[in-house]
């Protein structure tokens, strides 16, 4: 790997990196301080019961939670559906920019013309935007911790570290698959290609819970290997899962290292 370029690449997104890590943490201190209002409130407790478990997984990705815990509250509001669309999108920019990017600006056969090898390349971009996620996560989850103390919220510390840890593998997994699509397409349609997989992936898993047929493929859905709300109430890390996107991750970046490297580069 090049250090430089790692160096360079994480200097460049420094303050895109700032706003997003703002607007996560400012997304999770509203969650957390409407949640003493919500949990004491009966009138919100007779209303949700009347909600359909499917429904709540389709809007928010967590039908199976405990809404009224503040770990199941934490985990449908937050942490199962709308922090991984926040996160997820700037992963899916982050991805597709490595080399789609570059050929779109005409810029990479010079990149390439100095004495730097293709797999260097990829390889230390992809590690750069692995460090920012790692970064994002952290931040996302201190600051939950943070500001549950100030709330008063009891949010367990392994849960949000196992939380952290599956959370983490899954933004690789859609690094490295949005990766491959910016190999083989170019940025535009790496990145549609890259939203309409993650939308799809939702939609699968939230509607397996209302048609069984639907169901028999809910494996396709790499939500359905995701669950937030299982780790923040157990602490345990559930490895098998991340085990399992970690594996995807490594199989898309090999493959998107095989395509950029018979990838002809037009020149500017």
């Amino acid at each position: 790997m090049n250090l430089n370029l790692i160096y360079r690449d994480i200097k460049d997104r420094r303050v895109s990196m700032f706003m997003m890590s703002m607007s996560v943490l400012l997304y999770a201190l509203v969650i957390i301080a409407i949640y003493p209002v919500f949990a004491g409130n009966a009138a919100f407790a007779q209303i949700f019961k009347q909600y359909p478990k499917a429904l709540l997984s389709l809007l928010a990705g967590g039908g199976n939670a405990d809404f009224f815990s503040p770990a199941g509250f934490l985990s449908i509001e937050f942490l199962s559906l709308w922090w991984p669309i926040i996160v997820g999108a700037y992963v899916m920019t982050l991805a597709t920019a490595i080399v789609a990017k570059e050929i779109n600006d005409g810029t990479m056969d010079v990149l390439l013309s100095q004495p730097l090898e293709r797999w260097k390349l990829m390889t230390s971009r992809l590690t750069a935007d692995i460090t920012l996620i790692f970064a994002l996560d952290a931040v996302t989850m201190v600051g939950i911790w943070l500001f549950a103390r100030a709330y008063a919220v009891e949010i367990s510390t392994k849960g949000l570290f196992a939380t952290g840890i599956l959370a983490l593998s899954m933004f690789i997994f859609l690094e490295c698959l949005s990766l491959f699509f910016g190999m083989i397409m170019d940025r535009s349609k790496a990145l549609i290609t890259s939203i309409t997989v993650f939308i799809g992936s939702h939609f699968l898993n939230a509607l397996s819970d209302l048609n069984k047929t639907v169901a028999k493929l809910r494996w396709m859905s790499f939500f359905k290997y995701y669950k937030p709300a299982a780790a923040l109430t157990t602490g345990e890390v559930p490895w098998k899962d991340v085990a399992l996107f970690l594996a995807l991750a490594a199989a898309f970046a090999i493959a998107a290292y095989i395509a950029f490297r018979r990838k002809d580069i037009p020149a500017t």
